[in-house]
């Protein structure tokens, strides 16, 4: 450990570049033992060293995991919600109310992957990360809507309420969740378009647009890999019972006991999720509409966006039953700024003294 001078509370320059060096071969040991933390390596690899003032070494190695938390923020926590850590190192499951979800998805996403290798001679992957997911991300985070990765072509995406500096909601996270979703359909309209124009199509000779679907409820946000504190009530009962199952079923596999430092994934589960992923299927059988809501949440939005919704029909949705099913215009044109400022000035009215 790093020790102050006999005769004074001061370190000297000596201690403090051993100190240096030491985290240095701390994070290089980490490495090599977590082969999945090479990822950070180069920016501590970047680090200059500083013999004539250790202690700008010090705030440099401090600059370098500050760089590393911002950069992997989103891997850390790809839902961008607030959540904290038991004492042994456990995500606490928390329940967000009023959330809006959406799901996105590209349609003929298996024959274009198959296109994409045999004519542009390139993978999938590359198409995606250069021509796809660049500008659907930046609409997204223009919005503050937060996305996990969901399926390979498709994402989960959270919508909370638009708030400003003090606090004080802007937009309902509804209403921010469908001005996104418009915004996001023109983008993707014109990105199906570019590659009808390179030759991507369907083989039927449909584009390959992306379907949306919307939801909005409360949802849990946790790391479902990892119960987030000690079995009670029926999952203690489960866990008692499960051990006597799992002795005769699988008497090798030993049931772990413990989860200190365990954190496994951060998502979000809830049945307004579920009711997206309903949604944006039933937009492939309404190709000329897009941003599919049930009839209830359609008359949550302030009036500027409901008028934009019409009815598409009634369906039966697996786990849902009957529902009327509302959707935009996909090929229309709509002028997103002026949409967003009115709906703005609307709530804005709504709280005016």
């Amino acid at each position: 450990m790093l020790q102050p001078d006999e005769n004074s509370n001061s370190y000297s320059a000596d201690a403090v570049s051993e100190l240096c060096l030491r985290i240095r071969e701390r994070v290089q040991s980490l490495v090599v033992e977590h082969e999945e933390l090479t990822i950070v390596a180069d920016e501590f690899e970047q680090i200059v060293r500083h013999e004539d003032d250790p202690l700008h070494e010090v705030w440099a190695l401090f600059t370098a995991c500050a760089d590393v938390m911002i950069e992997l923020k989103h891997m850390l926590n790809p839902t961008g919600l607030p959540l904290h850590l038991t004492d042994d190192g456990r995500v606490i499951t928390q329940t967000f109310q009023g959330v809006t979800t959406f799901l996105t998805d590209i349609r003929g996403f298996t024959e274009l992957t198959q296109n994409v290798s045999r004519e542009w001679n390139l993978s999938v992957f590359d198409v995606l990360s250069f021509c796809y997911f660049p500008h659907v991300t930046e609409v997204l985070e223009n919005y503050g809507c937060h996305y996990l990765n969901y399926t390979g072509d498709g994402l989960l995406v959270l919508s909370r309420d638009r708030l400003s500096p003090e606090g004080l909601c802007l937009l309902p996270s509804i209403d921010n969740a469908v001005i996104c979703s418009i915004a996001l359909t023109g983008v993707t309209n014109g990105i199906a378009e570019t590659w009808r124009r390179q030759g991507l199509t369907m083989a039927s000779g449909r584009w390959h647009e992306t379907g949306l679907g919307l939801a909005y409820g409360d949802v849990q946000v946790g790391d479902p890999f990892v119960p987030y504190h000690d079995y009670r009530d029926k999952c203690a009962e489960f866990d008692a019972t499960f051990h006597e199952a799992i002795a005769e079923h699988a008497p090798y596999f030993r049931p772990r006991e413990k989860y200190t430092r365990r954190v496994r994934a951060i998502q979000a589960l809830s049945t307004s999720i579920n009711r997206a992923s309903r949604l944006q299927d039933a937009d492939k059988d309404a190709p000329e509409h897009t941003c599919m809501m049930i009839s209830p949440d359609v008359d949550r939005l302030c009036p500027p966006l409901r008028g934009f919704f019409e009815v598409v029909g009634e369906a039966m949705l697996r786990g849902l039953g009957k529902v009327e099913i509302c959707g935009i215009r996909r090929f229309a044109k709509y002028d997103i700024p002026a949409i967003e400022a009115e709906c703005l000035a609307y709530h804005a009215a709504l709280v005016a003294p």
